[in-house]
């Protein structure tokens, strides 16, 4: 998703679009597909996700970017795994799944 209408990615199998709705008019026959930001992209495909896959880091770095706030009435925490703090991985951290409720 591009605002650069003249953008062309240098791999065939990419596909570039220039709105929302020309990415939802292709999306029409994949069951899943996966929105990895920035914050733009978080608040302009949110209302169509069904389903959330978070990563919480105990941490509180300087941001200019953020994802939408998750309203607990509109979305159900379905799934918590803690994620292994190591060398890697030194944070606290740990994977949410939230579903919209119907």
């Amino acid at each position: 998703l591009t605002r650069d209408r003249n953008w062309a990615a240098a791999h065939p199998e990419v596909q570039c679009f220039a709105s929302v709705a020309e990415v939802l008019q292709a999306l029409q026959q994949n069951e899943d597909y996966f929105v990895i930001g920035g914050g733009e992209i978080y608040r302009a495909f949110f209302p169509y996700a069904e389903q959330l896959h978070i990563t919480e880091v105990d941490s509180e770095p300087e941001a200019d970017t953020y994802f939408p706030v998750i309203d607990e009435t509109v979305w159900e925490k379905t799934r918590v795994e803690e994620g292994e703090v190591n060398a890697k991985n030194p944070l606290a951290h740990r994977f949410v799944t939230y579903v919209r409720r119907a």
